[in-house]
């Protein structure tokens, strides 16, 4: 099951864009993310992307890094 993490007004045909899911730096050490786009056509009609799977391997130094940082907010 897939949600939605975010949204990215057009700007014009053939344009490039970017979205940056900050979630995944807040998970354990080890993680696999799935994303996929939907795609909406100017009459409405929508389609989504292949799903793209992301794995994020976090060393110990960072997890005890982040724990730290964690303790002076």
């Amino acid at each position: 099951m897939f949600s939605a993490i975010g949204q990215v007004a057009p700007t014009g045909s053939f344009s490039q864009y970017v979205f940056v899911d900050s979630s995944p730096l807040d998970a354990d050490i080890e993680h696999t993310f799935y994303y996929r786009l939907r795609i909406v056509n100017r009459d409405g009609t929508a389609s989504y992307s292949q799903i793209e799977e992301i794995s994020l391997f976090f060393s110990a130094v960072q997890q005890t890094w982040g724990s730290i940082k964690a303790m002076f907010r």
